[in-house]
């Protein structure tokens, strides 16, 4: 049976965990904030089995339950989040049990974004001349093109690769990491040699993927700036405490 994590806490399944998070959103009344441990433990849920969702790249300030009157015409009660910009979104807790984090493969594609979050963050502070919230685009080849390519450079598929859990490693962290860190160093170097980070817009970003044209003023600039070597790629430096 395959075992199910959430931050520190593992279930033997996903029905059990499912039932974990169903018994902190039950307990709240609508517009109540979860405590301080509750709220931890579903911020660990999005975070390591939803983690394509930019909603929770600023931070979250403040969680509740509220029943969702725009999920269409069978409402249910789920989580409310508040930003540390101010914003308020919800997301369905459904969509963590859908088998992002279910398989080897897919562990194993985390961990190795996890790799490189660092020259992500590096990218977004250094492109601060963008003032909207920004995502951080691969130009010309995406993240699972450079992740193909350097595992076929390596001799390696998803299965050869072996993963150690905070608890091995640092029980601040929450989601897997590469055992061969080795490995984890040139992957690490070639992500940073091959991938092209631009800062887009939330809405060019979104516009960008659906293959549509109607971008900015801003992103346009930025894509002459590009061109024309006005950005310079930042080397990162940070520490893995602040991945």
């Amino acid at each position: 049976m395959a075992l199910f994590r959430i931050g520190t806490k593992v279930f033997k399944s996903k029905k059990e965990a499912q039932q974990a998070v169903k018994e902190i959103r039950d307990k709240y009344p609508d517009g109540e904030y979860l405590n301080e441990d509750d709220m931890r433990f579903v911020l660990d849920l999005f975070l390591e089995h939803h983690p394509q969702d930019p909603r929770f790249d600023p931070g979250i300030a403040v969680v509740w339950v509220e029943q969702m009157q725009e999920w269409g015409n069978y409402p249910s009660r789920g989580f409310r989040f508040q930003d540390m910009t101010g914003k308020v979104f919800a997301a369905s807790y459904l969509k963590c049990f859908t088998g992002w984090l279910s398989t080897h493969r897919a562990q194993v594609r985390t961990a190795m974004r996890k790799e490189i979050a660092h020259q992500v963050i590096a990218v977004k502070r250094a492109q601060t001349h963008l003032d909207s919230a920004v995502h951080v685009h691969h130009l010309d080849r995406g993240f699972d093109q450079l992740r193909k390519e350097f595992l076929a450079q390596q001799g390696l598929v998803e299965d050869d690769i072996q993963l150690e859990w905070p608890d091995d490693y640092d029980t601040t962290q929450s989601t897997p990491r590469l055992k061969d860190r080795s490995l984890a160093s040139a992957w690490q170097s070639f992500h940073e040699y091959h991938a092209q980070l631009l800062c887009m817009v939330e809405e060019d970003h979104k516009a960008y993927h659906r293959e549509e044209a109607q971008f900015s003023e801003d992103f346009k600039k930025h894509v002459e700036w590009e061109k024309a070597g006005k950005v310079k790629k930042q080397s990162p430096d940070l520490t893995a405490g602040e991945f």
